[in-house]
């Protein structure tokens, strides 16, 4: 065997009496780099969601908490095209605000002595009305000589109609609040395991586009149920109603999306 006359070393190649041998680096292989970006992305969706989450659990199962639930004497709409009728409009009467003197012609214009500018009056002086109290309702509705359905729709668009208070009591029974373990489970416990799910997918594979198509298709499902986000404190109230309006009217894209891309491609092929 030779033995080099000569050797210097370039890198990774050594010369050896001018024979050449390759040695292999023995540095370790370049590590992809982290997808930190769709990781922050996918923490601040997680926490918008965990947030309406808790916030929905809170107002469907208060006692969990420690506190009464919020009894809905009556329920008012939006403005509404369909059936011009205006805002605030009575859609749901409990029997206290039957018995108080409400019909379904009326419309709520204020509560407690302030204008029903909105859901956040709506939902903060339903809250305050303790089991036992009365709650100040001030109605308008039509002209008593108008009281059919037909005729009160003609008057509200003409404008003539009069402005009553009624007293509305709370009663000391919640009823409206007993619930059934299963509709705790669909309505309460699966939307948050569902939202849980989709975030473990994406986490999973946070560069995989058809991950964060499932982790949208569950949330989807995680805001499907009323939230009760007009009792929400300031602030989170807005972040709730925005979200659910934005999920529900973007449903069909996702489903769509869904169908086309998981869980394999649509072949426009087949037949």
């Amino acid at each position: 065997m030779l033995l080099p006359t000569r050797d210097f070393v370039t890198g990774s190649k050594t010369v050896y009496n001018n024979h050449r041998y390759i040695l292999h680096s023995m540095s370790s292989p370049a590590r992809p780099k982290r997808p930190f970006l769709q990781y922050v992305a996918l923490a601040l969706l997680f926490s918008v969601m965990a947030v309406y989450q808790y916030n929905s659990i809170h107002f469907r199962q208060p006692n969990w908490f420690g506190e009464s639930p919020v009894y809905r004497l009556f329920i008012v709409l939006p403005a509404s095209t369909l059936n011009h009728r205006p805002a605030g409009a009575v859609a749901f009467l409990s029997p206290s605000a039957h018995q108080a003197g409400m019909t379904y012609d009326d419309v709520v214009v204020a509560m407690n002595g302030r204008p029903l500018t909105g859901k956040a009056v709506y939902g903060e002086e339903m809250k305050k009305t303790v089991p036992g109290a009365s709650l100040d309702v001030t109605v308008r509705r039509p002209q008593p000589a108008h009281a059919n359905s037909a005729e009160a729709a003609k008057q509200w668009r003409t404008g003539a109609r009069i402005e009553t208070t009624l007293h509305v009591l709370r009663p000391l029974t919640d009823a409206q609040s007993s619930t059934n373990f299963l509709q705790t489970m669909i309505v309460t416990i699966m939307p948050m395991l569902v939202v849980l799910l989709g975030v473990w997918v994406a986490l999973v594979r946070p560069r995989d586009p058809r991950a964060w198509l499932v982790f949208a298709a569950t949330s989807v499902y995680g805001i499907l149920f009323y939230p009760g986000a007009e009792f929400w404190p300031p602030g989170l109230r807005e972040l709730g109603e925005g979200l659910r309006a934005g999920y529900t009217a973007s449903l069909p894209v996702w489903l769509l999306l869904f169908g086309i891309y998981f869980p394999e491609p649509f072949s426009l092929n087949s037949r």
